[in-house]
């Protein structure tokens, strides 16, 4: 809930006075100095007292004992006014300054965000100077993108264990959006957090967040371009509620050490707990070993994973890298940030899906099932387990329920060849279009059976290779 004085024409003024009358906020720039400057003043009248940290623009305002850090980076790429990246989440901290009900708070705002997080690792290497609990801050939230989009975490952690996943679901109403596969990228690669809240997560071990705004198909199209100049004032108004309500929370949980990894994750607002996931884990791997007597069938299904990722792929490479349909402005934007060529990937996306998910069933009709789905599955779960456990029981839940259809068994193929989630991969830099048909690879699982084919099917295989051996196995 937004604190009762909150004023959403105050954040639309901020927003305005940092993108018109200010502009552009490249790092080390006159402009950002003089939105830091800016920000100083407004943090004065709402009674707080600015301290630099490092360079001038970047400082920090505390009230209470500092317990939680919220976040918000002044500076914009060259050329871009920075209405969603960043005033309105500037404009927001500002207005909860003044407004909000929590006691205990600290509130940065950090320059040079856009130019490799400089803001953030000073506040880090100076956080005994700043923070009255030196380093023992409980929370630290950084906020980007907002005023636009659903509102959405990632961030989240190994330290963000099952107790405090649901702190948050208890404590967020509604409760922000956590994507799995960042959820999982987070878990993995704390190092490579791209925002304001990585380097207190990496070097510090403090419980960290960003808060931002999700768009359609994860894209941001105006992200870093001039045409960055306007916000949604709901979309302003659900973050602030966002946030005031992690700033008034109570206490966050310790961190509850158990005998395994914790596996829990947040699923539409609700907490699927570590002993769920180990659970699936450990169906999967059982489900597995019943069928370790077919591990003999493994080289004829590998040798088809290879023909039908080959057909699936070579289906896909064309509709999307060949400029074969019109360049979108998501495209576009992805070409000026990360280099990723627009070719027409964003508009081609569904296409190139459909036509690789009908070639992949025809061909599983055609050759008929080979192998265990329920044993490949679990090859594939012993692998994801080494990356991580969270990971591990997506593929076992698709070990367990292979054993109901074998085509279950594309669970996890299926997720990640969704059209948005491709879109958004491609659209960050992290997959180029042309490597999109390798995600078929995880549809290995689905091209066997889940028993294994009767004497008698076996026997007209032998004489008939070709003949499908039971579609329904």
């Amino acid at each position: 809930m937004l604190p009762p004085d909150f004023d959403l024409d105050r954040v639309q003024q901020h927003v305005s006075h940092l993108t018109e009358e200010i502009g552009p906020r490249s790092w080390g720039s006159e402009n950002e100095l003089q939105a830091a400057i800016y920000v100083n003043k407004q943090l004065r009248a709402a009674g707080w007292t600015p301290k630099a940290m490092g360079r001038p623009p970047n400082h920090v305002s505390c009230r209470g004992q500092g317990g939680r850090l919220f976040i918000a980076h002044i500076d914009t790429v060259p050329g871009s006014p920075g209405a969603v990246d960043n005033a309105a989440a500037v404009g927001i901290l500002l207005e909860l300054a003044r407004s909000s009900q929590a006691e205990d708070l600290c509130l940065a705002f950090t320059d040079g965000e856009e130019a490799g997080l400089r803001g953030a690792l000073d506040m880090v290497r100076l956080i005994k100077e700043w923070n009255p609990k030196g380093e023992e801050v409980e929370l630290v939230v950084a906020t980007e993108l907002l005023g636009q989009g659903d509102v959405a975490i990632m961030g989240l952690g190994s330290l963000w264990d099952q107790d405090r996943l649901s702190w948050l679901a208890e404590n967020l109403d509604p409760v922000p959006q956590v994507p799995f596969p960042y959820r999982v990228y987070s878990r993995l690669n704390p190092r490579g957090e791209r925002s304001d809240h990585g380097p207190f997560a990496f070097y510090k071990k403090i419980p960290s967040m960003l808060v931002f705004g999700r768009a359609p198909a994860g894209a941001f199209v105006q992200y870093h371009q001039p045409g960055d100049t306007q916000v949604d004032r709901a979309r302003i108004a659900q973050a602030a509620a966002t946030l005031e309500a992690l700033a008034t929370a109570p206490a966050l949980p310790a961190a509850d050490t158990g005998p395994l990894p914790d596996a829990s994750t947040l699923v539409a607002g609700h907490v699927l707990p570590s002993a769920l996931s180990w659970l699936l884990v450990g169906g999967g791997a059982l489900s597995g070993l019943l069928d370790l007597r077919r591990l003999r069938e493994l080289p004829a299904q590998l040798l088809r994973v290879i023909a039908a990722v080959a057909v699936c792929a070579g289906l896909m490479a064309p509709l999307v890298a060949f400029g074969l349909f019109g360049s979108a402005p998501a495209e576009l934007t992805a070409l000026s940030t990360t280099g990723q060529a627009a070719t027409g990937w964003w508009t081609a996306a569904p296409f190139a899906v459909a036509a690789a998910t009908l070639a992949f069933f025809v061909l599983r009709w055609q050759a008929g099932p080979r192998g265990s789905a329920p044993l490949a599955s679990a090859l594939l779960m012993g692998v994801a387990i080494v990356v991580d456990p969270l990971l591990g029981a997506l593929f076992g839940a698709a070990a367990l329920l292979s054993r109901l259809h074998p085509l279950l068994a594309l669970l996890p193929a299926a997720y990640l060849l969704q059209p948005d989630i491709l879109r958004e991969l491609s659209f960050h830099g992290l997959v180029p279009p042309i490597a999109w048909g390798g995600a078929w690879l995880l549809a290995w699982p689905a091209l066997g059976s889940r028993k294994p084919p009767s004497p008698a099917v076996r026997a007209a295989a032998a004489t008939h290779p070709a003949t499908p051996d039971g579609l329904d196995a």
